[in-house]
This record gives C-alpha cells, sequence and structure tokens, in this order.
C-alpha cells in the first residue's frame, strides 16, 4: 500500500487522466462526454454516479479510505467532470439527460432538501413515494428510517400494485417538470444541425 497522494500528484495527473486511469472509465467515453456527446455524458454520470455511492458508502462507515496505488476519485473529480460535460453539451446545445441531471441532484444535495421539504408536507405513505421519487436506491431500512415507520410497512407498500404505480407516476411527473424546467422539449424540436 502506498500512502495518501499529494496533491501535486493529483494536479499533474489532469482530469481525463484521473477519470480513464484512477476512475475505470472508458477513453472513448471521457473524451466524447468532454466533446459534448450525449450518450458519452450519459454513460460517464452513470459510472461517476456509481463513484459518487462509493464515496458515500466510504464516508458513512466512517473508515479512512485506503489507498493501494489507486488514486481515488473525489467529489471535486467528480464534480469538475460533471460541469465540464454539462458546459459541453450546452456548447453543443445537447440535453443534459437524465444521469447527468442526477449525478448534479446527488452531487448539489437536491434530493436530501427536497425530502426535508416533503417531510414538513406530508407523511407516511405518500411521503414514501415523494421520497423513492428522489431517492430511488433507498432500502427498506433507510426509507423506513426516513418516513418514520416500520421497516415491515415499508416492504408491504413496495409489494402493493397501487404503491408501485403511484412511486412510477410520480417519477414519471418530475421528468417532464424537468424537462419543462430546463427547456428540453425545445431542444428536442429544433431541428439538426
Amino acid at each position: 500500500m502506498t500512502s495518501k497522494p499529494t496533491a501535486r500528484k493529483l494536479r499533474k495527473k489532469g482530469l481525463k487522466h484521473l477519470l480513464i486511469e484512477d476512475g475505470g472509465l472508458e477513453c472513448g467515453v471521457v473524451h466524447g462526454a468532454f466533446l459534448g456527446d450525449p450518450a458519452d455524458a450519459q454513460a460517464m454520470a452513470a459510472a461517476l454516479r456509481e463513484w459518487l455511492k462509493r464515496l458515500k458508502r466510504e464516508e458513512a462507515s466512517g473508515a479512512a479510505p485506503v489507498y493501494s496505488g489507486e488514486i481515488p476519485l473525489t467529489h471535486l473529480d467528480i464534480s469538475n467532470a460533471a460541469i465540464t460535460a454539462l458546459e459541453a453539451l450546452n456548447r453543443r446545445g445537447e440535453p443534459s439527460g437524465s444521469e447527468l441531471a442526477s449525478l448534479m441532484a446527488e452531487l448539489l444535495g437536491v434530493a436530501r432538501h427536497r425530502i426535508h421539504m416533503a417531510k414538513q408536507k406530508h407523511s407516511g405513505r405518500g411521503l414514501a413515494i415523494i421520497i423513492e421519487t428522489e431517492a430511488p436506491d433507498l432500502g427498506v431500512r433507510e426509507l423506513a428510517d426516513e418516513v418514520g415507520v416500520a421497516a415491515s410497512t415499508v416492504s408491504r407498500w413496495r409489494r402493493d400494485p397501487e404503491y408501485l404505480r403511484e412511486v412510477e407516476q410520480s417519477i414519471r411527473d418530475r421528468a417532464e417538470d424537468w424537462m419543462e424546467t430546463y427547456g428540453a422539449d425545445e431542444i428536442e424540436e429544433r431541428e439538426p444541425e
């Protein structure tokens, strides 16, 4: 094992190299995302969301990360990559896509804020639906803790077809709101250049 890399080593590597060599992303995906290719931006964002989940798990465990030769991606690296891809897409007039939008929301803590606001307005099953919309990866116990119910209640809700329909509808409504808010309809309706 090696010691934690110095800031100088990190600066020397560069963001693309860091994402490819240490983040495990494909060279073509990173290059395409940084040039504003929507499919590559989506692929890169999906991979970075996985890295972000890994970082959050490590932080939650309280254990210091172990460095075994690799320089792990940090929140700052992920944020830099996300904003670089977003800027490239914007320059080309391309929509950001759901993966990149979700990554940005996770980096900014938007879901936590929305969940907090929802708790002030809703309770029980309605709150669970809102939380499932904002944070679909929550486990049964995590969702139960957020809503303030037993885990068995959440398990029962998740087996109920009506509950599942309500969650799916909430996700669709959220996506439509996002498309309207950020003008994705206008982008899609433009003539190709």
